[in-house]
């Protein structure tokens, strides 16, 4: 216990010897109190007296002796324990950082599926535009201009919000929100959902 603390509980160890410190301390006035009481007789050439009274002090000078060892005990277990304190502090902070750089990797990775999700989707609109001219073009060489109309109605609206929805589930993980638990989510879904947690926010 004198030597050097390799206890990981530090508290504990450093109570003990606390503990140990009052006791002996309490001991050492005992012994000095009673050699005090001796001293009169002792002086008075009485042998047993003398003898007793110089084991008592040589029990208080034992006592002071180990009390500077537990001292040095106590001391070199605090800095122990002060070391202790201050690894756990950097492992800590060193996990916080490690958290930290985790979410913004996630939350890179996350804005870049969106760019991705963003870039397929502008894909898709030229894809309808050209899609859009085609059937334009045949329509009006029918000669069938009710068709051509029809086509500027349905084909861009309903096509366009399916290749946006397919992308909900990426925009929500790049927006960090959690979508409305249905089969099929939308991507207006997943904006009024983000509004929603931003208005609570």
């Amino acid at each position: 216990m004198l030597g050097v603390l390799k206890k990981v509980n530090h508290d504990e160890v450093l109570q003990r010897l606390r503990d140990e410190r009052e006791q002996l301390i309490a001991k050492i006035n005992d012994d000095a109190r009673r050699a005090t009481d001796l001293a009169f007789d002792a002086e008075c050439g009485d042998e047993d007296a003398k003898a007793r009274q110089a084991r008592l002090l040589d029990k208080c000078a034992e006592g002071r002796e180990r009390l500077s060892q537990i001292a040095a005990a106590i001391a070199s277990g605090e800095k122990a324990a002060a070391e202790a304190a201050r690894r756990e502090q950097e492992r800590q902070r060193a996990q916080h950082e490690r958290q930290a750089e985790a979410c913004a990797t996630k939350v890179a990775r996350s804005a870049a599926d969106l760019i991705r999700a963003l870039q397929t989707v502008e894909q898709h609109f030229a894809e309808l535009a050209t899609d859009r001219e085609k059937l334009q073009t045949k329509a009006r060489a029918a000669g069938r201009e009710d068709l051509v109309h029809a086509s500027k109605i349905a084909t861009l609206p309903y096509a366009l919000t399916g290749a946006l929805n397919l992308h909900a589930p990426l925009l929500a993980r790049a927006m960090g929100v959690t979508p409305p638990a249905r089969k099929e989510v939308s991507v207006l879904d997943v904006l009024a959902r983000g509004k929603e947690v931003k208005e609570d926010a």
